[in-house]
């Protein structure tokens, strides 16, 4: 997703036609040159894979070479988080061989099944996701549609639509998986 700031007005999104680093950054690179934003680009934000931080072939790199001039990399370095919570779940679950090769059921592990509790009210807590047109919304994998929704739960607090509840309430963000964020 393509978005100005500091007004965080959304430009666009893009879908390349494939995770590697030269199409991700030819794709973004058509887009500021379609909004002629070659010179007044100034950060690139994205989260800390290889893809989007190799020094040589990464696409900020690609970005910067493109474009003839340094960027301000803003890295989303949550991901780093991941690790040690990949290895306390080997730690309960065991080692797993794949994306989805996990047999461990974490809901074994408290004494009730999350889906059977009902979302309490509670007061809001003011953020800053926006709603986006439902477009945009159809190309979100289930990982962010599931995201989207509950952060705009939370911002609405007990007044939200009531669709976001009853998906929410049946959802299933999907099977842990250490490579799930690059996808």
């Amino acid at each position: 997703m393509l978005v100005s700031f500091p007004d965080d007005h959304y430009i666009d999104h893009i879908v390349p036609e494939s995770a590697k680093s030269h199409d991700v950054s030819n794709e973004i690179l058509s887009i500021i040159t379609e909004y002629k934003s070659e010179s007044t680009i100034r950060a690139v934000v994205c989260d800390s894979t290889a893809v989007n931080t190799g020094k040589h072939n990464g696409v900020i790199r690609k970005l910067e070479l493109s474009l003839q001039r340094p960027l301000q990399w803003l890295i989303f370095m949550l991901h780093t988080n991941e690790l040690p919570f990949r290895k306390l779940l080997e730690a309960v679950c065991g080692r797993t061989t794949g994306p989805k090769s996990s047999e461990c059921n974490l809901e074994g592990y408290v004494d009730f099944h999350p889906q059977q509790k009902e979302i309490i009210k509670f007061q809001p807590i003011k953020g800053q996701v926006v709603h986006i047109e439902e477009s945009v919304v159809c190309d979100l994998s289930a990982d962010q549609l599931y995201l989207y929704r509950i952060c705009h739960l939370v911002q609405s607090g007990s007044k939200v639509e009531k669709s976001y509840v009853s998906y929410l309430e049946t959802a299933q963000p999907g099977t842990i998986s250490h490579a799930r964020w690059l996808n």
